[in-house]
């Protein structure tokens, strides 16, 4: 990110899209490329720019996220997370990561994680 100019720019290696969230939208980031190491070449790579506005929130997260279940076998899908960003974009960045930790954990209820998760999110003012 350019601090001076506010410009974000950035490449997907194939994984599910973060969310950005500013200006009261949310948007994916989804330019990039396929999976890196999924093959000899990457076929093309397009990088992403975006103009942030002056806060704002930036999710990413690997694909053990959408793939936990509850014991009723439904996925925390990416509806799922979408709806998680739209109602606690507001907080910062420890509040938000942690009050998903405590919805993943009531979630999942006594089923265990089938992956690995991973979430990094970033909240600029």
């Amino acid at each position: 990110m350019n601090l001076k100019t506010r410009e974000l720019r950035y490449i997907n290696a194939g994984h599910f899209p973060p969310f950005l969230v500013h200006d009261n939208q949310i948007k994916r980031l989804e330019k990039g490329c396929t999976i890196i190491g999924a093959f000899d070449q990457l076929p093309s790579i397009e990088m992403g720019c975006e103009q942030l506005g002056n806060e704002g929130l930036i999710m990413t997260f690997t694909d053990g996220l959408p793939d936990l279940r509850s014991p009723d076998g439904d996925y925390f899908d990416e509806g799922m997370i979408m709806d998680y960003v739209r109602k606690h974009h507001h907080l910062s960045a420890k509040e938000f990561n942690d009050t998903l930790l405590a919805k993943l954990e009531k979630f999942r209820g006594p089923e265990g994680y089938p992956d690995d998760i991973a979430v990094l999110t970033c909240s600029y003012h």
